[in-house]
C-alpha cells in the first residue's frame, strides 16, 4: 500500500489490524470494469469481519479512499474464489445481454421496408 497512514500503521503494531507477511499475499489482476470498483468490492466485504481486520477505517462519511490493487489483494488473499466467481457472473451476465440482442427483432415502418427492399 503506498499511501499508508500513520494510524493505520499504529493500529497494525498495536494488534487491533491484521497484516501479512510478503509470502502469504496472493495477488490478482482484476480487469477494470463497472462492476468490480473498489465502492462495489468495499460494498461487498464490509460485512466480512475478517476482511475488514485488514483494511484501514474509511470514514463513514465523505470520500473512501483506498488503492484499488491494495483492496482487491486482500480480499483475493483471503478469499481465492471470489474475483473468480465475480468475473465468471460478469461474463454469464454479459452473455446474456448480448443473446438478448442478438435475437432480439426489430420493427420497421412499412414505407423505410418497402425502401430497403428496392435497394
Amino acid at each position: 500500500m503506498r499511501n499508508c497512514s500513520l494510524e493505520f500503521l499504529r493500529e497494525i503494531l498495536g494488534g487491533k489490524r491484521k497484516y501479512f507477511l510478503l509470502h502469504e499475499i496472493a495477488s490478482v489482476r482484476v480487469p477494470v470494469c463497472p462492476e468490480l470498483t473498489v465502492d462495489r468490492i468495499l460494498h461487498r466485504v464490509k460485512d466480512h469481519k475478517e476482511i475488514m481486520r485488514y483494511l484501514p477505517d474509511l470514514p463513514d462519511k465523505g470520500k473512501k479512499y483506498i488503492e484499488r490493487d491494495f483492496l482487491f489483494t486482500i480480499v483475493n488473499t483471503l478469499d481465492r474464489k471470489f474475483f473468480k466467481e465475480a468475473l465468471a457472473e460478469i461474463e454469464a451476465n454479459r452473455a446474456k445481454k448480448s443473446d438478448e440482442l442478438e435475437t432480439g427483432l426489430v420493427e420497421i415502418e412499412p414505407s423505410l421496408f418497402e425502401l430497403i427492399k428496392s435497394c
